[in-house]
């Protein structure tokens, strides 16, 4: 993959975590964590695309289905987080 150097302004919070994941060991370095960060948000728009075809689709689901979808999705995406920072850090070398 090829990477292309920008600048960005983040809050500060935001920074100081990136920071301290680097400092920990969770990340390479800050544009590490970032990169990981903004794939993690494309996944999950591109969740948010997929879940609203399906409803426009199928209708609007009753309160105990979108409850148990919600529940499902969440822990799609804490299962597909964890495996991408592992890969990650794999693939770099550091531990997750």
């Amino acid at each position: 993959m090829t990477t292309r150097k920008i600048t960005l302004s983040l809050p500060e919070a935001l920074i100081e975590a990136a920071e301290a994941a680097v400092a920990a060991g969770r990340a390479r370095s800050v544009s590490a964590y970032v990169a990981a960060a903004a794939g993690a948000g494309e996944a999950r728009l591109s969740l948010a695309d997929v879940m609203q075809q399906w409803e426009d689709e199928a209708g609007q689901p009753d309160t105990e289905q979108t409850r148990q979808a919600e529940e499902w999705v969440a822990g799609l995406i804490a299962r597909t987080d964890q495996r991408y920072t592992e890969s990650q850090s794999h693939s770099r070398g550091i531990a997750a």
